[in-house]
């Protein structure tokens, strides 16, 4: 079906005097015309990596391949499997829960499917989906023999609990009598409950948000309101669930009725009780403003000027804020600031939809496609983004503040689409943050909380064989992997023999981690 190549990489270049991000490893698939470039990857962290595509190769009864191909963190393929789907479906959201991943297949005529697959051994079972109402499926979750789909009706909001095994579908109560939008749909390890939030979308807000709790068969535990915070308004949410009677919330907030940032919230709910809430100005962040450079300390003295004589500066950020990462015993807050770009150059104005953004990568978060790269800009409103800074601030499990650093951008804009930028890994005593653009890679290796204002620059590294004979790029992009290493992907053409006119074009998986020059391994021979 299709011809796997892969290549050990050891050692890139003549050996530096400074540590560099390099290839460990690399994974190439020939694209074949029948299958098309479809490419979707999907990040199993320490289990590894998951590549998707569905095959433009039109079969019998109106059906499609779709080719999953599954690596281990050394990206060696562990298995290969194809099923048949509709040709009108495309794969939609995902959840993975140990062991296994869910997909859902989204139909005609708002009909669903489900596939569950086990992520080492392959085994890929369909569950169908038993409609009974009519919506379009925004957020899903899998756990035990229960899928939860959640959407809205009507501009009702809407959670479903589904026992597959049994086959009974039920509406969960006390969610779609809310003048509200659903948020966020999570489950907590511990206690398998079911956290539903739900935003107000009255303008006379009495809440700042709701949230309802279901066990795992779907009773209602608890649903309470979470006073309006009339002086911080809470617009993003991101839980950090220990058990159902007690759980955290992070999120950005601001100080007038717009989406626009003023710093990081943290709540602390115990037993449907607000124990406190905790408010930090982007002023208290260390390392907040340093992609201003040389105007950092201008700004700063006029903010604290301002606050000396009793008023608050108002800061005007935009943000997309990820979804949180434990590590060790620090909870990482991550978000990527970024200005809206228009057709006439204009780029203020726009308020971003927290309800579609502080979605993103969330645990039912969709696939990475390397063709969203590719997607036409919409006719009104923005056409693009422009990407300032990214930060990323440590909390410890009571919500203190312990840390916080940030990643300057170099004119990164990505169009028709907002796309996360900044990539992080840590170590014991240090933190790596990247970020990808226009073939070059831009990372900071610095202790956790240290200022650090050099930002180094590569180019994108290769196997120095392949290097010689790409003719051309396309839609890459590198991400977190696993520990400390990250993942780089996307297409390239290639010329398959330098002596004749002939090319192939293939999609391909590189392995990266941050050497210094005594880690450096010994160089390997290709097998």
């Amino acid at each position: 079906m299709k011809k796997l190549v892969i290549f050990f990489i050891f050692s890139l270049f003549i050996a530096p005097i400074f540590a560099q991000i390099k290839v460990v490893k690399r994974v190439e698939m020939e694209i074949n015309r029948k299958v098309g470039e479809n490419y979707k990857v999907l990040n199993l962290e320490e289990n590894g990596m998951l590549v998707f595509v569905e095959s433009e190769d039109y079969l019998k009864a109106g059906k499609k391949e779709l080719i999953l191909t599954k690596f281990d963190t050394t990206l060696q393929r562990q298995w290969l499997r194809s099923v048949t789907i509709d040709y009108s479906s495309r794969v939609g959201l995902h959840f993975q829960e140990n062991d296994f991943l869910y997909l859902l297949i989204d139909k005609e005529d708002k009909e669903y499917e489900i596939l569950k697959i086990h992520i080492h051994g392959g085994l890929i079972t369909p569950i169908k989906y038993e409609k009974i109402v009519e919506m379009d499926i925004t957020h899903f979750i899998g756990i035990d023999n229960v899928l939860i789909f959640g959407g809205a009706v009507d501009g009702r909001p809407v959670v479903i609990h589904y026992d597959y095994v049994y086959g009974k579908p039920k509406v969960l109560p006390a969610v779609n009598t809310l003048k509200a939008s659903l948020n966020r749909i999570d489950i907590c390890k511990s206690d398998k409950s079911i956290f539903v939030l739900l935003t107000p979308t009255s303008n006379k807000k009495k809440e700042s948000f709701y949230y309802n709790v279901f066990d795992i068969e779907g009773n209602l535990i608890s649903n309470t309101p979470v006073p309006y915070e009339k002086d911080y308004i809470l617009y993003t949410f991101h839980p950090y669930l220990i058990s159902q009677n007690e759980w955290y919330l992070f999120g950005m907030y601001s100080l007038v009725a717009k989406d626009k940032a003023q710093g990081i919230y943290v709540t602390h709910i115990v037993n449907n009780t607000q124990d406190f809430v905790k408010f930090y100005d982007f002023i208290y962040l260390k390392n907040f403003f340093n992609y201003l450079a040389k105007r950092k300390d201008k700004v700063l003295s006029k903010i604290k000027g301002q606050r000396q004589e009793g008023n608050i500066y108002k800061h005007d950020y935009n943000f997309l804020v990820r979804e949180l990462k434990m590590l060790d015993d620090k909870i990482l807050f991550i978000a990527d600031s970024y200005s809206p770009l228009y057709r006439d150059g204009a780029n203020q104005g726009y308020n971003v939809n927290p309800m579609f953004f502080s979605g993103m990568n969330l645990s039912y978060r969709s696939l990475t496609n390397v063709n969203d790269f590719m997607r036409t800009p919409p006719n009104r409103g923005p056409i693009g983004y422009k990407y300032r800074h990214g930060i990323v601030c440590a909390f410890d499990k009571k919500g203190k503040l312990i840390w916080d650093n940030s990643l300057e951008f170099k004119d990164i804009e990505t169009y028709g689409h907002l796309a996360p930028q900044m990539q992080i890994n840590m170590g014991t005593d240090s933190l790596t943050m990247l970020n990808f653009e226009d073939g070059k890679i831009f990372y900071k290796r610095t202790d956790k909380s240290a200022t650090n204002e050099e930002v180094k620059e590569i180019e994108i590294p290769s196997k120095e064989e392949v290097k010689q004979f790409v003719n051309d790029r396309e839609r890459e992009a590198v991400t977190t992997w696993y520990d400390n290493y990250f993942i780089m992907y996307g297409m390239h053409q290639l010329n398959a023999n330098p002596q004749q006119n002939s090319s192939r074009k293939i999609f391909y998986l590189s392995k990266l981690a941050y050497f210094t020059p005594i880690e450096e391994p010994k160089e390997k021979k290709a097998d």
